[in-house]
């Protein structure tokens, strides 16, 4: 079976707490719960199975639960690799470097075959709406809920060191988004590979399309996080990591000119409009300190499709969830470039 978030919840079954009563993560009340853990030196897997959407809205169709702090335990990223839990150490660094080594194709599937086709919101409800999913608001001077998880954009042919053989590719990396409305996020980037598609993108005049992976096996993330270089096609670098082919499934918005991946929980798709900025921000970052208010780019979301009871995973910033969950990679690459 090609694995999955909640495959991955179903094997690590023993480290993790489920959270049974109804949460507002809008209002802190899911990181309430994971900063109690923090303090007490605890990090589960946390499972809350009754969230509620922005407002208090429910999420239906069928359910959409929250996980976080996936990536809380380097023993838990070494059972996300398929080793012991005992490995979690240079050997697991060392098995990372490997994996990233040797890139593995993706396989293309039907929609009919894909469990992230299960709902699609355009179909469901004839609009788009973010605000029906649990989204999380997590330190108190955040002035909105947030998505954390990786963003994919779709480069272009390739022409600087002719990687790919001149083909188009995808990147992969780890973006916040701020709610700013049912349809539409705002979006930080740093100055490295997303923030240059979207410049080529803008010297053009033409929208940068994007697709926000909600919630996939850690192993995804992981391959999400290494630190490949400029036109690489990080669907192979996440089925290398994933150490089977990564399945992609058409997307709603764009068809075969944009592939996402089918056994994602949550996929949204929408277009970063050229040249329209507003306030993002503050936002509790990984260092323990707020990043700062900047106008930063915006996303129109066109669609949002998911498995009928999908697992919404965000990161825990500022906290172990986000240190840890980096660590691995940049371990990986290290070695690599040393050697």
């Amino acid at each position: 079976m090609p694995k999955s978030l909640q495959g991955f919840i179903q094997e690590v079954s023993d480290e993790v707490l489920t959270v049974d009563r109804e949460i507002r993560p809008d209002l802190f009340e899911a990181s309430a719960v994971l900063a109690y853990l923090e303090k007490r030196s605890e990090w589960p897997l946390v499972h809350f199975t009754n969230p509620l959407g922005i407002n208090g809205v429910d999420t239906a169709p069928g359910k959409v639960t929250l996980a976080s702090n996936v990536f809380a335990d380097r023993k838990r990223l070494a059972r996300a690799l398929g080793m012991p839990r005992n490995q979690y150490r240079m050997e697991l660094a060392l098995e990372m470097a490997r994996r990233e080594r040797e890139a593995i194709a993706p396989e293309i599937i039907k929609a009919k075959d894909a469990p992230v086709k299960e709902v699609s919101q355009v179909k469901e409800y004839g609009e788009v709406r973010i605000d029906k999913l649990p989204m999380m608001r997590i330190n108190e001077m955040d002035p909105a809920p947030y998505f954390d998880m990786a963003n994919v954009m779709r480069g272009p042919e390739n022409q600087e060191d002719d990687l790919n053989e001149g083909e188009p590719f995808y990147n992969s990396a780890f973006l916040r988004t701020q709610y700013k409305g049912p349809d539409k996020l705002g979006i930080h980037m740093s100055p490295r590979h997303n923030h240059r598609i979207v410049a080529e993108s803008w010297a053009n005049d033409e929208p940068t399309p994007v697709a926000i992976v909600l919630g996939h096996h850690p192993a995804y993330y992981l391959g999400s996080l290494t630190l490949a270089a400029y036109g690489t096609d990080e669907y192979g670098v996440m089925g290398a990591v994933m150490d089977e082919p990564l399945r992609l499934v058409p997307s709603e918005t764009w068809g075969d000119d944009f592939m996402v991946p089918a056994d994602a929980e949550i996929v949204l798709e929408g277009e970063i409009p050229p040249h329209e900025l507003e306030a993002e921000a503050p936002f509790g970052e990984y260092p323990g300190y707020y990043g700062p208010m900047r106008m930063r780019p915006v996303i129109n979301v066109t669609n949002i499709t998911r498995r009928e009871n999908a697992v919404l995973q965000t990161v825990f910033a500022g906290y172990r969830d986000h240190w840890l969950a980096g660590t691995l990679s940049k371990e990986a690459g290290m070695y690599n470039a040393l050697k």
